[in-house]
């Protein structure tokens, strides 16, 4: 199993505990001499300077070989509903509830290759 990754595209997560926000991202990129490195960031976006670069542990991809993809990043966010029993999120299908008030749910924002690309795994 695993999910394939678009090179330069940002895989995010918030968690909140406790009122407290915990920003997580991460993202692949293809350095000059063809490798794969995985830079992680504590923001959202893999905004700023990353705070640790490793090498990626890469199946089915190769730099040199690789074309660019088209994705979509979708996000689900955690706790919308004000009721635990209403399941149809209406406080975050409101008009711009998530543009305002995202940051203080749970979610993780995901890349999904759209076009049939290579990515990483």
């Amino acid at each position: 199993g695993g999910h394939y990754y678009a090179i330069n595209a940002c895989d995010s997560y918030n968690t909140v505990m406790n009122g407290t926000s915990y920003k997580s991202s991460f993202k692949y990129v293809c350095t000059d001499d063809g490798d794969i490195e995985k830079y992680s960031y504590s923001t959202l976006n893999c905004e700023g300077e990353a705070d640790d670069v490793s090498i990626a542990d890469v199946e089915h991809h190769q730099c040199k070989a690789a074309r660019d993809c088209n994705y979509a990043t979708v996000c689900s966010y955690d706790d919308c509903s004000a009721n635990v029993n209403d399941t149809t999120c209406s406080i975050c299908s409101e008009a711009n509830y998530i543009d305002n008030y995202g940051e203080d749910h749970s979610s993780h924002c995901f890349p999904y290759i759209t076009d049939g690309c290579y990515g990483l795994k």
